[in-house]
């Protein structure tokens, strides 16, 4: 996926890319959306509360939350209360094009590929 964003001149960050040890995603400041990726593990401990944190600036700050669901997150698994009311982007629904949904949710265009026909 991070390739794939590339490729269309978006920058992802990951929090073990950008940060040292000792340091924590508040320190993650220039970015304009946040996809938050669920698959088959999920935060626990200090890496929920940075999670929370980072959701809570996030919104704070008027950026754009995207849920991700990753091809192996868990059936019957549900998103956390806070995020269930956003529209998330399904990778388990290929059907639906959920990597141009994800560059329209994170750029704010709309890819020609989802544009409904004339």
């Amino acid at each position: 996926m991070a390739k794939q964003l590339e490729k269309n001149q978006i920058q992802p960050y990951f929090d073990q890319d950008l940060l040292k040890p000792g340091r924590g995603l508040r320190e993650i400041v220039n970015i304009s959306a946040v996809a938050v990726c669920f698959g088959e593990k999920t935060a626990q401990g200090q890496e929920e509360k940075e999670f929370q944190y980072l959701i809570t600036e996030s919104l704070r700050q008027g950026r754009t939350i995207i849920p991700v669901i990753l091809p192996n997150f868990q059936k019957g698994t549900k998103l956390p209360d806070f995020l269930r009311s956003l529209k998330s982007v399904d990778f388990r629904n290929v059907e639906s094009d959920p990597f141009n949904l994800l560059i329209w949710a994170i750029t704010g265009v709309r890819p020609k590929k989802l544009r409904p026909s004339k």
